[in-house]
């Protein structure tokens, strides 16, 4: 086991090998020897740093099983989904933030991935205008840049 703190401290235990599997950062850190100590993490709030944790005790069962050479046992990918789609559906649009950025941090492909696909999701149907409402984006073009815009990227406006 080996203990990642969030940016105030708070100490969160994870097994050492599940931390290198899911995450390239750790696994750096790990393979240096800087985890004895503990792993500071001064970037990942403890809300965020709990949900990595969670993910990581769920998903480290089935990628230490497929990185087996030995084994031929894959993850039952529905329940995978299932477990990763509640995970971020629970989620506050600030938490889910915040845990793009812990993953993206820790070069965790798999949960960015999952939390990426839920912000899509959260755009996909809605108009630039709807999509600012929902993210909180001021529109910063004036008529002119927008207009401009539409002209030099057309193609990308016929959908």
């Amino acid at each position: 086991m080996i203990t990642l703190k969030s940016w105030d401290g708070k100490p969160f235990k994870v097994s050492k090998e599940a931390a290198a599997r899911l995450s390239k950062h750790l696994a750096e850190k790990i393979a240096g020897g800087c985890s004895d100590g503990g792993i500071e993490l001064e970037n990942i709030g403890p809300e965020a740093l709990e949900k990595v944790v969670d993910y990581c005790n769920k998903h480290d069962p089935y990628a230490a099983a497929s990185s087996s050479r030995r084994s031929f046992y894959t993850a039952p990918s529905k329940e995978l989904e299932e477990w990763d789609r509640k995970l971020v559906d629970r989620l506050s649009q600030d938490a889910l933030f915040d845990l793009v950025e812990a993953a993206d941090s820790l070069k965790m492909d798999g949960l960015l991935d999952v939390t990426c696909r839920k912000l899509a999701d959260m755009m996909k149907g809605k108009t630039t205008a709807q999509i600012r409402e929902t993210f909180n984006i001021e529109n910063d073009f004036t008529k002119e840049q927008e207009e401009e815009i539409r002209r030099e990227h057309a193609w990308a406006f016929k959908i």
